[in-house]
């Protein structure tokens, strides 16, 4: 497998599905996604180690020997400073004194053996997904989910709602963006994972889940029955005083993007409109192949999209292909804000930064890296994900949480201070703003 090849398979992710929705969190987190084809689970011991000739006793020599070091466990060279013997101690004091003994299993060892490792490297984005995990975020690229239907977002142990999804078991039960999600079930959710709530807040169709909420300073219990909820790649509405501003929502670089996208541009081609808005807000990303694919709908082919940075320096540059079916030339708008992120921004970026788009709305989430699956071993679902390269956009710049995209025009919108009648009627100053420029 070529280098291009690896770089296309690669996946852009910060954000997962929640509740039928998306989770928003800058902490430290497991897991985010995985796609649900086996080509985007790569195994690249196969592109360092070249197939040897009989007459190559050589290089036959160096890979005995490179095969014989990978099966050693640990590696020396890693390992040599570590001390085995107070591992040891630590395991025997934890068997020997720890109240709750059953809870001390081999599984569990080695489960959280590779979370240390890989958490060393103090990387959002570098995991490990064991079969229960990547079995779930196997639908989240199908975008089919059991749960109520919201977005959530974690900052400082508060757990916010920031979008409640139309029509969806959260609305239906009463939950608003700006809730506060204080407990679940009656466990509180404070000194937990944002994933160790979203596994307990999902669960099996036309069960109930009751939600502590606080609005406004004061706490509220609603229940909500848990659905199938299924979140569409790309939604088409329609905007404006004619209603002729094509409105594209992209939730996700999922499966079905593509597939998605092409049904609506052409209804939309159909259909005589002005301009075009694109929402990339809550869009946490996904394949990066999607963006270059999405990219090309409105740019010229063989234009730079993004460049692939990994630790020897710029390896890809990756361009918009030969698709036929592009608007390049009508007014077009992006809303962004600090859920966009990855594949969202790679998209973004690509369009602000050849002069085919302007963008309306907050900053990005800012995440700039590549990660890449590795299954662990045959017949298992286990594996982990690395990040392996940063991605730059075709100004070379670099997308961090620190220097995330800024929109041409900066519309801050507090969701948290929504009445009930705006949610109700669809209030939305960012998209607005997004109507009046493109109507001017």
């Amino acid at each position: 497998m070529s280098a291009t090849t690896k770089i296309l398979w690669a996946i852009t992710f910060f954000s997962a599905g929640i509740l039928g929705g998306k989770i928003i969190s800058d902490e430290l987190q497991y897991p985010t996604y995985i796609s649900e084809t086996t080509p985007t689970i790569i195994d690249n011991s196969s592109d360092e180690i070249t197939k040897n000739t009989k007459d190559d006793d050589e290089n036959n020599k160096n890979l005995e020997e490179k095969q014989t070091q990978e099966k050693t466990f640990p590696p020396k060279k890693l390992f040599s400073d570590i001390d085995v013997n107070k591992l040891e101690k630590v395991y025997k004091i934890l068997e020997k004194n720890f109240v709750e003994p059953e809870k001390i299993t081999s599984k569990k060892l080695e489960e959280w053996i590779i979370r240390g490792i890989l958490y060393s490297v103090e990387d959002n984005y570098t995991d490990y997904f064991n079969e229960d995990q990547s079995e779930e975020f196997k639908n989240e690229m199908k975008g089919d989910f059991e749960g109520v239907g919201a977005v959530l977002e974690k900052r400082k142990k508060i757990l916010y709602i920031t979008e409640v999804l139309k029509n969806r078991p959260a609305a239906r039960a009463g939950l608003l963006p700006g809730d506060i999600i204080f407990s679940v079930d009656g466990k509180e959710v404070s000194d937990e994972t944002i994933w160790e709530t979203v596994l307990r807040i999902r669960g099996e169709k036309n069960t109930d889940v009751t939600l502590e909420i606080i609005r406004k300073g004061e706490k509220k219990e609603i229940t909500a029955t848990r659905k199938i909820i299924h979140v569409e790649s790309v939604e088409l509405s329609w905007e404006g005083k004619n209603k002729d501003i094509a409105v594209l929502e992209v939730n996700q670089f999922g499966d079905d993007l593509i597939k998605e996208f092409e049904k609506a541009f052409n209804e939309m081609k159909q259909k005589k409109y002005s301009s075009i808005i694109v929402d990339m807000r809550y869009n946490g990303g996904g394949y990066m192949q999607g963006a270059v694919d999405l990219a090309s709908y409105f740019l010229p082919a063989n234009k730079t999209v993004l460049m692939i940075e990994t630790k020897n320096g710029i390896e890809e540059t990756l361009k918009t292909n030969n698709q036929k079916n592009k608007d390049i030339s009508s007014p077009l708008i992006i809303l962004t804000n600090g859920g966009t992120a990855s594949s969202a921004e790679i998209f973004t970026a690509s369009l602000t930064e050849h002069n085919r788009a302007k963008t309306v709305g907050e900053k990005t989430f800012g995440k700039g890296v590549v990660q890449q699956l590795f299954p662990l071993q045959l017949g298992s679902d286990e594996f982990i994900k690395i990040t392996i390269a940063k991605w730059l956009t075709p100004n070379k710049k670099n997308v961090t949480h620190k220097e995330p995209l800024i929109p041409n025009t900066l519309i801050e919108w507090n969701r948290s201070e929504m009445t009930e009648e705006q949610f109700s009627n669809d209030y939305d100053p960012q998209l607005e703003k997004a109507v009046e420029i493109l109507e001017k």
